[in-house]
C-alpha cells in the first residue's frame, strides 16, 4: 500500500505543480498574443487555460507576453511541460492495456520460472514472495484462471511448457532455473526433458507425484543420463516423501528408540501418502517394525499397486483391514490382527480431512483408546479449530501443508543456490 501510495504522488505531483504554477502566472498579470484581454479575465478563464495547456500546449492561445519576467518565464516552461506530461501518461497508459508480448518477454533476465499454479504452486510462489520479494518470478500455466490467482509481482504467461512457443517466450535461456509443479506428471517429466536438451546450464527441481514413477525417474537421474560438470542438471522430488520423512524423523525415530522392541504401525488410508510412508519406513525403519497394518476403503487395489510399484518387504509382516477408517468396526477387525500386548502407532493418513478427524475422535472413545494410544492426523493445512481437536482428543497433527512447504524450501535453495545465470548468455 505504501509503495502504491508512492508511485500514485509521483504522478500526480507533477501534474499539480506545473498547473499551479501556469495559474500563478497568468494570475500574476502574463498575457498572451492570441488571446487579448486575458489577464482581466478572471480566475475560472485562468483556471481554464491552465488546463488546457495539458492538451494543446498553448498552440492556441499564442506567446505569452508581458507580466513579470519570471512569471513569463515560468509559462514558457508549462508550455513544454505540460504536453511532455500529457504525452506520457498516454504512452503509459497505452502501454497498460496493450501489453505487449515483446515488451515483457526482452525485460525477462535473470528469472525463476514457476511451472504450475495449482496447490503447491500457488504455496511455492507465496514462500518466494515472503523470501525473496526482490526475484523475477515469471509464472507458467495452461489454465486461463490461473492468471487471477497469480500474485502481484510475479508475471504470468499462459501457455503449455511442453510447446517450443511457450519456452521461447520464458526466455529460459535468460532464466536462473525452472521449478515444474504442474498435477501432470508426465508434463513435469516430459517438459524437464525437453528444456534439458535445449538448455544445458538450466538447473530444474521437478515434482513427480506417483511414488512408482518418482522411483523410477530418481534411479536415471542417479544414473547420470542427465550430467553436465558431474551434477545433474534435473532434481526430482515428491512432496509425500518430504512429509514422510519429517514424520519419521521429528516423531517416529524417539518413539522407535524408547520402545526398544519391534514395533507396529497402522496406516489408515493407502493413497499416496500413506503409499509413502511405508516406502519411506521400509527404507529407513525395516528393523523396528514388527507388523504395518493397512487401512483403506479400496484396500486390495492399493496393497496389489503398492507391490507392484515398490514392493514389500521380508522383514516384517503386513496385514490389510478393508473398511472406512470413520467406522468403529473397521477397528474391530484391526485389532483382530494386533497382540494382546501391542500398542501401535497410528498414522491417519487419507486424502479427506474431515474423514481423517473423524476417524481420530472415535479412536478417543474409552472403550478403544488403550489400544491406540500414539495417534498421528494428517491435516492439509493450518487451523485453530483442528489444533483445539487435537488438544482435546490427545491426537498429534501432521500439517502436511507446513511439512512440505519447509522441505519444498529446502530443496529449492539446495537446487538453486548460486544459480543465477549472466544476462545476455548464448542460447
Amino acid at each position: 500500500m505504501i509503495r502504491a501510495g508512492l508511485r500514485w504522488s509521483l504522478r500526480v505531483a507533477p501534474v499539480l505543480a506545473t498547473f499551479a504554477v501556469a495559474l500563478w502566472a497568468l494570475e500574476s498579470g502574463v498575457g498572451v498574443t492570441d488571446r487579448p484581454g486575458l489577464p482581466e479575465a478572471g480566475h475560472l478563464a485562468h483556471a481554464y487555460y491552465a488546463i488546457g495547456l495539458f492538451v494543446l500546449g498553448g498552440m492556441d492561445l499564442g506567446l505569452p507576453v508581458g507580466g513579470p519576467l519570471d512569471a513569463r518565464t515560468a509559462l514558457w516552461i508549462c508550455y513544454f511541460l505540460a504536453p511532455v506530461i500529457t504525452t506520457g501518461a498516454v504512452i503509459e497508459g497505452a502501454l497498460h492495456v496493450i501489453q505487449p508480448r515483446w515488451l515483457g518477454r526482452w525485460m525477462l533476465r535473470d528469472h525463476l520460472v514457476l511451472v504450475g499454479h495449482g496447490q503447491w504452486g500457488i504455496r511455492h510462489l507465496e514462500r518466494l514472495r515472503r523470501e525473496c520479494p526482490r526475484l523475477r518470478v515469471v509464472v507458467c500455466d495452461r489454465s486461463p484462471l490461473a492468471e487471477g490467482r497469480t500474485l502481484s509481482g510475479a508475471r504470468f504467461i499462459r501457455g503449455d511448457i511442453r510447446e517450443r512457443a511457450t519456452r521461447r517466450a520464458l526466455r529460459l535461456h535468460r532464466a536462473r532455473g525452472v521449478v515444474l509443479l504442474t498435477d501432470v506428471d508426465l508434463t513435469n517429466l516430459e517438459a524437464a526433458w525437453e528444456i534439458a536438451r535445449e538448455q544445458s546450464e538450466l538447473r530444474l527441481l521437478v515434482h513427480v507425484s506417483e511414488i512408482g514413477l518418482f522411483r523410477r525417474v530418481e534411479r536415471m537421474v542417479e544414473e547420470g543420463m542427465l550430467r553436465r560438470g558431474g551434477a545433474s542438471q534435473i532434481e526430482v522430488f515428491n512432496v509425500h516423501r518430504f512429509a514422510a520423512r519429517e514424520l519419521y524423523h521429528q516423531r517416529l525415530v524417539t518413539y522407535f528408540e524408547e520402545t526398544g522392541g519391534l514395533d507396529t504401525v497402522v496406516i489408515a488410508g493407502f493413497g499416496r501418502f500413506g503409499q509413502t510412508v511405508l516406502e519411506f519406513l521400509q527404507r529407513s525403519a525395516a528393523s523396528d517394525l514388527g507388523l504395518v497394518v493397512i487401512v483403506d476403503l479400496d484396500v486390495r487395489r492399493r496393497w496389489s499397486e503398492f507391490a507392484e510399484q515398490v514392493g514389500f518387504s521380508d522383514g516384517f509382516r503386513h496385514a490389510m483391514v478393508a473398511g472406512d477408517m470413520s467406522e468403529r468396526e473397521t477397528w474391530t477387525q484391526v485389532a483382530a490382527h494386533l497382540a494382546p500386548d501391542a500398542r501401535p502407532v497410528v498414522v491417519v493418513g487419507g486424502d479427506d480431512t474431515e474423514r481423517n478427524l473423524r476417524a481420530a475422535i472415535m479412536l478417543r472413545q474409552p472403550a478403544i483408546r488403550s489400544r491406540f494410544e500414539q495417534l498421528y492426523v494428517r491435516c492439509l493445512r493450518d487451523s485453530a479449530f483442528v489444533d483445539q481437536l487435537a488438544e482435546r482428543f490427545d491426537f498429534e497433527v501432521l500439517n502436511i501443508e507446513r511439512m512440505i512447504g519447509q522441505q519444498m524450501w529446502k530443496r529449492h535453495q539446495a537446487c538453486f543456490s548460486g544459480s543465477s545465470r549472466r544476462a545476455g548468455s548464448p542460447q
